[in-house]
Formats: C-alpha cells, structure tokens, sequence
C-alpha cells in the first residue's frame, strides 16, 4: 500500500539540514529526578548506556514542558551514528535491567518522519 504525504502537512526535510538528528537518541520513560540536574540526569543516562556495555554519551537534555502528569522524553546527542546503531540493537536487553525495565529508545525523527510512521501504522492496523 501506498502512503501519501500529502495528508500529514509535514515538509520531508532535507538530511542535510539535520546530520546532527542522525546521531540523536530518544529515551522515553526516565524518570524525573526531583532536583532536575542536567549532571544527575547525564549520570543516569550514562548508567543507561553502560548497562548495554556501550559508553560514550556527549550530551543529554529533556525536552517539553514541565508536567507532573507525565515523563518528559531526554535527547542524548551520541558520537557517530554506529554508536547509536550499536546501542539500539542492544535496546531489548533492558527489559531485564531493574532500574530500566521500562525505559524505550529510539531514533530521533523529524516531524515529518514521525508523521509517516503514524500513517503508515494506521494503513497496517486496518490489516
């Protein structure tokens, strides 16, 4: 099935305008820590990074608003794509970490990226 972009709205951005989103890593489920740190929060995801037996972390970031209702999701800007490459495949080894068994990671997509995932995940669930 073919799915069209032209619903979404979103412009497809072009890869050069975004080399850096190639290397980002998106955790959703972290918790908040009380303190908001970003060291604190560097630490834990650094600790996040060493359980999968990988280390090097160049910056971390929560983005969205503050809520108390839910877990802002955290950008972790890696040193090459492989690096990013390595650790998602290693990802399914967190369901058996205590402190991580909730936490999910992915890819950093673009507006537009996310908004075709979306519609072609719509266009599979009617099959």
């Amino acid at each position: 099935a073919v799915v069209s972009t032209q619903s979404t709205g979103a412009k497809d951005p072009s890869p050069a305008k975004e080399p850096d989103r190639l290397r980002n890593l998106m955790l959703f489920g972290l918790p908040e820590a009380d303190t908001g740190n970003e060291s604190d929060l560097k630490h834990e995801v650094e600790e996040l990074v060493a359980e999968l037996e990988e280390k090097p972390v160049m910056s971390v970031k929560r983005v969205g608003l503050k809520n108390d209702n839910s877990v802002r999701p955290v950008i972790v800007k890696l040193e090459s794509k492989d690096m990013l490459l390595a650790i998602l495949r290693k990802a399914k080894q967190l369901k058996h970490s205590e402190k991580f068994n909730r936490v999910y990671l992915s890819r950093d997509l673009s507006p537009w990226e996310r908004a075709e995932r979306r519609a072609l995940h719509k266009t599979l669930v009617k099959f």
